[in-house]
């Protein structure tokens, strides 16, 4: 339910209000569907922010610094939420807002979260650093992108 109730959130928080968007209701639909069959739901869930984020136009950069535009190999990648990407040394120096440090395999990973259809997507793992390192990516983020940070959704809490 948590997981759910996250993508719902999400998809909320990054689009405009009363716009009809049949591709964005499909890729929800199938979201939220994949979720019945999973054995991890907040990875689908992170997965499916993933894919909304490019879907909605806020693909997360990923192949050059997001900041300065440079194609140079990113030697210690860098996600900045702030830029909507990795950056290189010299602009995450400069960021206002600190950037998050991304390893070689959390890079890794999102650009195959990106590239990957719905369908293969959902056999994407992660675990340890790698996931650890995506979530906060991620979630600052979509942070930025809604202008908001959106609540954690914990049902266990709430009095019924």
């Amino acid at each position: 339910m948590a997981a759910a109730a996250r993508m719902v959130n999400v998809v909320g928080a990054v689009t405009p209000d009363g716009d009809p968007d049949p591709q964005l209701f499909e890729t929800l639909e199938q979201g939220l569907r994949s979720l019945v069959s999973s054995d991890d739901p907040a990875l689908t869930a992170l997965l499916f922010q993933i894919r909304l984020l490019g879907l909605t136009g806020f693909r997360p950069q990923t192949d050059h610094c997001a900041a300065c535009g440079r194609t140079r190999v990113i030697q210690e990648p860098q996600f900045s939420p702030a830029s909507g990407g990795i950056v290189c040394a010299v602009c995450a120096a400069h960021q206002r807002f600190p950037c998050l440090p991304l390893s070689r395999g959390s890079l890794a990973f999102l650009q195959q979260a990106l590239r990957l259809t719905p369908a293969m997507v959902t056999r994407l793992k992660a675990a340890g650093q790698v996931r650890y390192e995506v979530e906060d990516a991620i979630e600052g983020y979509v942070t930025v992108v809604a202008g908001r940070r959106i609540p954690p959704v914990d049902f266990l809490s709430q009095s019924l």
